[in-house]
């Protein structure tokens, strides 16, 4: 019992690289445990939208991919609210196994993030145009002046 005590003392009072050193590691927990539950309020709130209208928030990529990755965004964000939570109350008990699992789960999220960002937000579909170089005058209309893409 005298060694559980000491290690929650230790935990609670050890400095955190979170704002220069200013944060103990349980209020770093509380801090990153409510960032996550709202990014996971924000992910599932976005999907619920999308099933619920019908009419997407924003294109979730690849055509082929968009109900895939519209399901697994709601998924993660279901689980990074449960998860966000387990951080709450285990910064708040220090026990370490809940810790250790919160933490776990913030190295998956951070895989699936990059991998939303992957996916999702950077495919970027370029529409060109044909102008004429001369952008006015008669010289615009001529069927032979020189045109560039914009």
């Amino acid at each position: 019992a005298m060694l559980r005590a000491e290690e929650n003392n230790l935990l609670a009072t050890t400095k955190t690289t979170v704002l220069f050193g200013l944060l103990t590691l349980r209020i770093g927990m509380q801090l990153v445990s409510a960032i996550t539950v709202f990014e996971g309020v924000s992910a599932f709130y976005v999907f619920l939208d999308d099933c619920l209208s019908g009419d997407p928030y924003f294109r979730w990529g690849l055509p082929n991919f968009e109900r895939g990755l519209s399901w697994v965004s709601g998924i993660v964000g279901a689980n990074a609210v449960i998860f966000g939570i387990v951080g709450l109350r285990s910064a708040r008990t220090l026990h370490l196994p809940s810790m250790q699992l919160f933490r776990r789960f913030q190295a998956g999220f951070m895989i699936w993030i990059v991998i939303w960002f992957v996916m999702v937000g950077m495919p970027v579909d370029f529409q060109y145009v044909d102008v004429p170089v001369v952008e006015s005058g008669p010289l615009a209309r001529a069927p032979w002046t020189p045109r560039k893409q914009i």
